[in-house]
């Protein structure tokens, strides 16, 4: 306890320093407005796609119903379309949905691929992704840690405390994580109110009746972006401890 207490306090000390610095609430901000865009822009696609699809799908089935009677194998392959329906999922990742299409040409003796993708109708900015809650976490969150991190210890042995907290007691193994704690309680503060937007939405679109593999599918995409995240918290602290100053720091950050 005594151990974790040190760690703690480490982290409690950089998380202060961190926010005396006006940048960061700019930045936060700006990160927040995205994520709230993003939940936005998910539900609209969301709801746009499945609508499309359903009008479509109406459309296509009243066609094939109008036709005269014909034999069976002949009207097997005049064919018909079918459309699928995008999950709620879908609202925070959009998947490969975008390039691979949603709706599908069904005729005998052929299998066809999928058509009407996103990207067909494109120009390859696509492939850098589109604003989604998923790309903000995966991405800019990222950016946000090396930006908070990079000077986690490297600026400690730029103005000569590194020697004072190793003098005093404090190992390297507490050093460091109490900075990596330090840094994840800054990004759990963007990370924590998404998952709760996230997971809050997510019930709405299910009409709070969820299933197991879905309800699965949600704790897997936040338990692996959580752990993502601390991987990133860990390299920018390793970064910053193995540089001489918190320039080469934020150099080798920028080009990782």
């Amino acid at each position: 306890m005594k151990l974790l207490h040190t760690e703690l306090l480490i982290a409690r000390h950089f998380k202060n320093a961190v926010f005396k610095n006006s940048a960061i609430y700019i930045i936060t901000l700006f990160i927040g407005v995205l994520l709230l865009f993003a939940a936005f822009s998910g539900w609209d696609n969301y709801k746009s796609q499945n609508e499309t699809s359903e009008k479509y799908q109406h459309e296509s089935r009243e066609d094939w119903l109008k036709n005269p009677d014909k034999n069976p194998h002949r009207m097997a392959h005049y064919g018909n379309f079918a459309f699928r329906k995008s999950t709620s999922l879908s609202v925070f990742e959009f998947g490969m949905e975008p390039f691979f299409g949603n709706a599908i040409f069904l005729e005998a003796h052929k299998q066809n691929t999928a058509n009407f993708s996103e990207a067909g109708f494109s120009n390859s900015m696509l492939r850098f992704g589109e604003i989604s809650i998923a790309m903000v976490l995966q991405v800019l969150l990222p950016l946000l840690i090396f930006f908070v991190g990079f000077n986690s210890v490297a600026y400690e042995r730029e103005n000569g405390t590194l020697k004072i907290l190793l003098s005093q007691g404090i190992s390297w193994k507490q050093l460091l994580f109490g900075k990596v704690f330090g840094i994840a309680s800054v990004v759990m503060l963007l990370f924590v109110p998404t998952i709760i937007i996230l997971v809050l939405v997510w019930l709405l679109l299910q009409n709070f009746s969820i299933s197991a593999d879905e309800t699965i599918k949600m704790l897997l995409f936040i338990g692996f972006h959580f752990i993502y995240l601390m991987l990133f918290c860990v390299v920018a602290v390793l970064i910053s401890a193995s540089s001489k100053t918190s320039k080469k720091a934020l150099v080798s950050l920028i080009g990782i």
